[in-house]
Formats: structure tokens, C-alpha cells, sequence
């Protein structure tokens, strides 16, 4: 907040806006605020900053499965947010080519149904797309036949989002996505069940990670 020790039409000191205002030698000074560049981090601040980018780009490029995903986890902030809290500590790892996202472990939706039983993602013979399937549970109140089976593929090379909600029951055992992926493309294949009313769903599985796709 800016001080103004003469009234509107003087000086001021503080900061207003992206103006920092002082006093030098009797007179006020007005300059830019100043930028922390990357020289002058810290390699944790560093680090930090490359995690935050990472994994809240991904979030947000699918925040149509996050948002009703995490909604029940949110107290009082935004489910993307609450999900960039949950899935942090375990959300990266380190390879030859740098800080990359651990997609197998991060998780979009948190939820009461029971997961897919032992699910499976493979490229269709004519690679129209991508074949999942799971195996059957006795029916309880956690796991019901008509469950509704929802399936998130997403192209990490190319930064490209597939989805398809709600297209199969839990009882069907297997479903089609169809899709026209880039020749390399890498991608990361997900699901997860809603109960038939929406209001209740399980924790996402990441399923597969296919690559070499040419």
C-alpha cells in the first residue's frame, strides 16, 4: 500500500501497483518493482518453481475430470488446487533429461466407489484407438453393475487431451476409446467409475502408459 505523506498531488512511498516509491537525498524516488531472476534463485527455488509448472499445467489441461474429481477433498479452496496439494509429494521424478511429471501416481478424481479390478489399456489391432478392459466384482454397495466406466487418455509428448465420460457400465467389463493420435504420441491412459446419479465415483487408475505407437 502506497503512503502519501503530502497529500495527492506529492511523493509517495511503498509500493503502488508496480511502482515502488522512497526518499533519497529529500526526494522521492519512483522506480520499478524489482524481479528475482533465475540467477538469483536458489536450485530449490528452482526446483520448485519447474514442479509448480508442471504438474498445475497438466491439472488444468484436464480440469473437467479434476474439478468434480477432488470437489468432495476441497474444504474451502479450488479442487484443482486441493488436487496440486494431494498429488505433490509424490508427483515427480528425476531422469536423464531432467524434473518430469510420474504420471502412474497422480491421481485426478478421489472418491468411495471401488477402483477397475486389474485393468488393462492396449492399442487396437487397426489403431483406431485404445481398448480397456477390467474383470468383474461381486456387486456391493461400493461396487455396482451399473456403474458408469469414465476414460481419460492423455498424449504427454504432445500435450493432447482424449476423454470419454460415462460410456460404459462397470458390468460391460471392457470398453473402445476411440481415437486419432499423432504418429508419436505417448500416452498416459486413465479411468475411473461414477455411480448412475454422478454423485458418487472412485479414485482415477492410471492403467497404461503407451508409446512407440508408429
Amino acid at each position: 500500500m502506497a503512503i502519501l505523506p503530502y497529500g495527492p498531488l506529492d511523493g509517495f512511498y511503498k509500493r503502488l501497483g508496480n511502482l515502488v516509491g522512497k526518499r533519497a537525498k529529500g526526494k522521492f524516488v519512483l522506480s520499478g518493482r524489482p524481479k528475482l531472476n533465475n540467477a538469483l534463485r536458489t536450485p530449490e527455488q528452482q526446483s520448485a518453481q519447474s514442479k509448480f509448472a508442471l504438474l498445475n499445467k497438466f491439472l488444468q489441461s484436464i480440469d473437467t475430470f479434476v474439478i468434480p474429481g477432488f470437489k468432495k477433498k476441497a474444504k474451502k479452496i479450488h479442487p484443482v488446487k486441493a488436487a496440486y496439494h494431494y498429488n505433490y509429494p509424490h508427483a515427480f521424478m528425476e531422469t536423464g533429461d531432467g524434473l518430469e511429471l510420474n504420471y502412474s501416481r497422480i491421481l485426478y478424481s478421489k472418491g468411495d466407489l471401488l477402483k477397475p479390478c486389474c485393468p488393462t489399456a492396449v492399442l487396437e489391432a487397426d489403431k483406431s484407438g485404445i481398448m480397456f478392459s477390467w474383470l468383474s466384482r461381486p456387486e456391493s454397495l461400493y461396487s455396482q453393475d451399473t456403474d458408469l466406466a469414465s476414460f481419460l487418455i492423455y498424449d504427454s509428448k504432445n500435450e493432447i487431451v482424449y476423454k470419454s465420460v460415462n460410456s460404459a457400465g462397470r458390468a460391460e467389463l471392457g470398453y473402445s476409446v476411440k481415437i486419432n493420435f499423432r504418429p508419436d504420441a505417448q500416452l498416459e491412459c486413465y479411468m475411473h467409475f461414477t455411480n448412475t446419479d454422478g454423485k458418487l465415483r472412485s479414485d482415477s487408475q492410471h492403467v497404461a502408459q503407451l508409446i512407440n505407437l508408429e
